[in-house]
């Protein structure tokens, strides 16, 4: 064993974290009031986790989602795949989370993604 421990007591330690990580992204869709999430510029990785989490969407039109994860070998594993095929479909929901590519809001609102495209941030609130 290394001061760390064994590679199992390592795994437990990480397991429990991402389930505490897993827990706060979720508490969002738990929240028994309206979560409203306002996006422009980038909104990648996390970002992607906590936008998923709200009941509504919305986004500037200069906005880029991505699930980056892909790009640098990772799952994104705070819930965002679960709910990416529930808010846009299981075929979006896979193209977005195998290719990386980038979802621009246009096509965020076409699929479902956001709710509401606006020209700019200070037209959005």
């Amino acid at each position: 064993p290394t001061e760390s421990g064994t590679p199992p007591m390592r795994n437990q330690r990480l397991y429990r974290q991402i389930k505490r990580w897993q827990g706060s992204i979720s508490s969002l869709q738990q929240c028994r009031l309206p979560v409203i999430a306002a996006c422009h510029g980038q909104c990648v990785g996390s970002g992607v986790d906590l936008v998923t989490a709200a009941d509504i969407r919305l986004c500037t039109k200069d906005t880029v989602f991505s699930v980056k994860e892909t790009n640098v070998g990772i799952v994104a594993d705070l819930g965002t795949l679960h709910r990416l095929g529930h808010i846009v479909g299981r075929g979006i929901a896979r193209e977005l989370a195998f290719t990386g590519r980038p979802l621009k809001a246009d096509r965020a609102l076409s699929t479902g993604f956001v709710n509401e495209v606006y020209d700019t941030k200070d037209e959005m609130t």
